[in-house]
């Protein structure tokens, strides 16, 4: 009976090891990273009422809103990150680099 036991927590633990490893999978896949840049882009609106947002997994995937405010409106823009390399962030703006270097700092701490 004892053996019967033990082989029954054997299975489960091994179901739980399972289940693990597969939260910690979907765990780098969500979005955890968050880096935030506000800025005036424009001279006849102050405040800095502008920005960028980088929501970012910790494998460097994931997405840039960037909001250009002025006096007749606001405009807002994504951009879509899909790997973290050097050159995949060619078509972002110095502003939008930076507040996804903030969002990718996160993952070093």
């Amino acid at each position: 009976e004892l053996l019967v036991k033990i082989g029954a927590n054997s299975r489960k633990i091994e179901e739980l090891n399972r289940r693990l490893a597969d939260l910690r999978q979907k765990q780098q896949q969500r979005l955890s990273r968050i880096g935030l840049v506000k800025f005036n882009p424009f001279n006849e609106t102050g405040g800095r009422q502008s920005f960028v947002l980088a929501l970012m997994n910790n494998i460097g995937k994931g997405l840039v809103l960037t909001s250009f405010h002025n006096r007749t409106g606001t405009r807002i823009y994504a951009k879509i990150i899909k790997e973290k390399k050097p050159g995949s962030s060619k078509d972002l703006s110095r502003e939008e680099k930076l507040a996804v270097k903030n969002a990718l700092e996160e993952t070093e701490k």
